[in-house]
C-alpha cells in the first residue's frame, strides 16, 4: 500500500489550515449570527434631545436635518463611544474624533462610524443590529 506524497500532504494540510482560519474569522466577526438572534432597539422619539443621544450599541444624532443612527463602536479597535466634546464624538481609548456625520476627523480611526438601519413607527424609532 502506498502512502500520500509530500506534495499531497502539504496541500491537504494547507486546506485544513485555511478552513480553521476561516472558521475563526467568521466567529470573530460575528457574521455567523442568524436572523432570529438579531438585536432590536426601540426608542421613544419624544425622549430624544437635539444632538447626541447615547445608547449601549448605538448613537442617535438628531438635529434640524433629521435623524442619523450610528454604531457606538469606534472603527479603530471597537471601543464604545459614549461621549461628545463640543460637536465631536470622542473615542475614550485612543482619542479618535468623529463629526456629526460619523466621519473621522482625527485620531487613528480608519473609517466612518457604521450607519445603522432604522425605521420610524409612530413615536418609536426601531433600530435593527445586523
Amino acid at each position: 500500500m502506498r502512502g500520500i506524497s509530500r506534495k499531497q500532504f502539504f496541500k491537504q494540510a494547507g486546506n485544513l489550515l485555511l478552513l480553521v482560519f476561516l472558521y475563526f474569522l467568521v466567529k470573530l466577526t460575528g457574521r455567523h449570527q442568524d436572523l432570529s438572534q438579531q438585536k432590536v432597539l426601540k426608542v421613544d422619539k419624544n425622549s430624544l434631545h437635539n444632538g447626541y443621544n447615547f445608547f449601549e450599541d448605538c448613537i442617535i444624532v438628531t438635529d434640524s436635518a433629521g435623524i442619523k443612527v450610528f454604531s457606538s463602536r469606534c472603527t479603530h479597535l471597537g471601543c464604545r463611544i459614549a461621549k461628545a466634546e463640543g460637536s465631536h464624538l470622542v473615542c475614550p481609548c485612543h482619542g479618535s474624533r468623529y463629526n456629526r456625520s460619523g466621519e473621522p476627523i482625527s485620531g487613528p480611526a480608519p473609517r466612518p462610524l457604521k450607519n445603522l438601519d432604522y425605521r420610524i413607527e409612530g413615536d418609536k424609532i426601531i433600530i435593527r443590529f445586523v
